[in-house]
């Protein structure tokens, strides 16, 4: 049996869909509305007096939060904006995170119709698909995952070379768009600068693991 929907659609604050669905999702079984929004977070007052920044959203009824690492205190934000007040970097990085959530929110409702999992939904949101990891995101978590397991020597390697080849290139992107031009340019780059040949081999050997490993880890297509 086909879904009965209404003629119009009131436009949300924060919109997720566009066309005549705007800010709705809908499916046969249950009328689900998906939202973000940025809050401080009352239940939770530290010792300092401030509160933390979450972003919530609600599906089918159940309310779902993301924590942003942010506390501040409560006249330092402006509930209707999400701006918080004196600190424009930080709100321009929350507007960024945001968008992301809304994109994935977006995609997860998409792909998954029937499922209302709140721990699932958490999971899919707060980790990046393949499409939006960056390259420095990644070569980080090699990093930290080389810290754990006190792999010290490799993991100083990582980050020397990923510091000095993140001045050459840009890293803060995602894989896909890693051309061998960029690869060509970054070579040029560091020879012209006076990296030695040897300190070259080093770096873009790290880089080349990097991107191995990412293809072991489906991140990278190699068709």
């Amino acid at each position: 049996m086909g879904c009965n929907y209404p003629n119009q659609v009131k436009k949300p604050s924060k919109q997720l869909f566009t066309g005549k669905f705007a800010g709705k999702f809908f499916c046969c079984k249950s009328l689900r509305m998906a939202t973000l929004k940025l809050v401080l977070d009352k239940r939770r007052q530290k010792k300092d007096g401030t509160y933390p920044l979450v972003f919530t959203t609600v599906i089918d009824s159940k309310p779902l939060r993301i924590g942003t690492g942010v506390s501040i205190p409560e006249e330092h934000f402006n509930e209707q904006t999400g701006i918080i007040l004196g600190q424009t970097r930080l709100s321009e990085a929350l507007f960024k995170l945001e968008a992301d959530y809304l994109k994935r929110l977006q995609l997860f409702i998409l792909s998954n119709p029937n499922k209302s999992c709140l721990k699932t939904l958490k999971n899919y949101l707060l980790n990046k698909s393949p499409d939006e990891l960056t390259i420095r995101e990644y070569w980080q978590k090699v990093i930290d995952d080389l810290v754990s397991k006190k792999r010290l020597g490799g993991a100083k390697v990582h980050k020397q070379s990923m510091a000095t080849i993140g001045r050459y290139t840009n890293l803060d992107i995602p894989f896909k768009d890693f051309s061998y031009r960029n690869l060509l340019e970054l070579e040029k780059n560091m020879h012209i600068t006076g990296i030695s040949i040897n300190g070259m081999g080093v770096y873009l050997r790290s880089l080349r693991t990097i991107f191995n490993m990412a293809i072991n880890e489906d991140l990278i297509s190699v068709d």
